[in-house]
């Protein structure tokens, strides 16, 4: 939401705005206290409802109290809805997958937009470490999109939401390797939000999702197009946080291109949007972001500073970011040339992104260990590797990745005649 708050009598003229100002308006309104108080110094609390707006004396003023009266019935039961959304996934979650599913397509209890939203965050959150997780409690909050009485929300504010839900969906797949599956619930979003509110901050974080899917399948030039939508969207709307992970998600997408100097200073644009006080997970995700470059550009001394001064990442739960920063030590290792050290660290995460599924990461890692077995001489290694990586890129659809597998393959194989020769 904006950061700053709209003034009262912008919000008596809520219904004369364009639909996504108006939309994103409304959803500041129900979640800021602030403005619920202004809202409530213009129009006395009156017993059976939040608000009661003062009656105007001037024809204007009544046309505004017209639209109030219709409005802020809304707000109530929006403000309802909210505040009993918590409790409602703490009951949801103790429950089965299974039975989940089955109370939010039959029980009225858990007919509630509000929730629908806290499913989908829990669901991106748990996307990191267990996608096909987060895709199950997005599913969930489908069902309940789909049980909810068009007349009570709106059409389209329910073709918004079932949008969000199969981004999450899209998102989800993605994180599970399955690009195919994404690519399909992305058009089914993108199909949803055609129907929608026309909200701009809707359209945004689809293209922030879509943008990393195209990243993923090595559509670089679209991706980054995608990711500059987004953020200048989100920038307008004072989304700083949902602003700098677009920047981030851009300088992953220049890394890739071979341009690590130029995603070193996007990942500053990321940096002076980041509150560490706020957010220290994410202020230290683009920190990440900048020693991986640091490493990639040649200067691995200047990564590993920047790493040691940084011990507080390891502090954190989060068991792939753990593995991210192990993964790091090795390309540090390898750019300072401790070639057995990166081996030996670069195969421990590589065997542990094949156990936990990763099939995308583990590609990557075993392509790259591919070559620094070549490094050291272990050419059958190599061989085995690049076959690994070849065949899971093919599998995902990604042909550059599988390509570049197909190349290591064939010096693998070169190479090993030549020794038997």
């Amino acid at each position: 939401m904006p950061r700053t708050h709209p003034k009262p009598e912008i919000l008596s003229g809520l219904l004369e705005l364009l639909p996504e100002v108006r939309s994103r308006l409304l959803r500041h309104v129900h979640a800021c206290p602030s403005c619920r108080a202004a809202l409530a110094a213009r129009a006395p609390a009156e017993p059976g409802g939040l608000l009661f707006w003062r009656p105007s004396e001037t024809t204007a003023g009544r046309a505004v109290d017209r639209v109030l009266t219709a409005l802020l019935p809304r707000i109530e039961a929006a403000t309802r809805e909210r505040d009993e959304a918590p409790a409602l996934l703490a009951e949801l979650l103790r429950h089965r997958p299974e039975r989940r599913e089955l109370l939010a397509r039959n029980s009225k209890r858990f007919r509630n937009l509000p929730l629908c939203g806290l499913l989908l965050q829990r669901g991106y959150r748990d996307s990191v470490d267990a996608p096909r997780e987060g895709e199950r409690l997005a599913r969930v909050a489908l069902e309940l999109v789909e049980s909810l009485d068009p007349s009570a929300y709106g059409g389209r504010v329910l073709a918004d939401a079932r949008g969000r839900c199969w981004m999450t969906i899209g998102n989800a797949r993605r994180l599970a390797s399955d690009l195919r599956g994404s690519e399909e619930a992305f058009r089914q979003a993108e199909a949803d939000l055609g129907q929608g509110t026309g909200d701009l901050l809707e359209k945004a974080q689809f293209h922030a999702y879509k943008a990393c899917l195209w990243r993923a399948q090595r559509r670089l030039n679209e991706a980054a197009g995608l990711f500059r939508r987004a953020v200048s969207v989100f920038l307008w709307a004072g989304e700083s946080r949902r602003a700098a992970e677009s920047i981030v998600g851009l300088a992953l997408v220049e890394q890739y291109r071979g341009e690590p100097e130029q995603a070193i200073l996007t990942l500053q644009r990321a940096d002076a949007l980041t509150d560490p006080g706020e957010d220290p997970f994410f202020y230290y995700f683009v920190r990440f972001r900048r020693i991986d470059c640091l490493a990639g550009s040649g200067r691995p001394l200047e990564a590993q500073a920047l790493l040691a001064r940084s011990p507080e990442m390891y502090r954190f739960p989060d068991e792939i970011l753990q593995l991210r920063l192990r993964w790091l030590e090795a390309r540090i290792a390898l750019a300072q040339g401790e070639l057995r050290r990166g081996a030996g660290l670069l195969d421990k995460v590589r065997k542990e992104f094949v156990r936990r599924g990763n099939a995308y990461d583990a590609a990557v890692a075993s392509l790259e260990l591919a070559l620094v077995s070549a490094r050291l001489g272990r050419f059958g290694s190599m061989e085995r590797l690049a076959e690994q990586a070849r065949r899971i890129f093919l599998g995902l659809g990604i042909a550059r990745e599988s390509l570049a597998a197909s190349l290591v393959l064939r010096q693998a194989g070169n190479r090993s005649r030549r020794r038997a020769a």
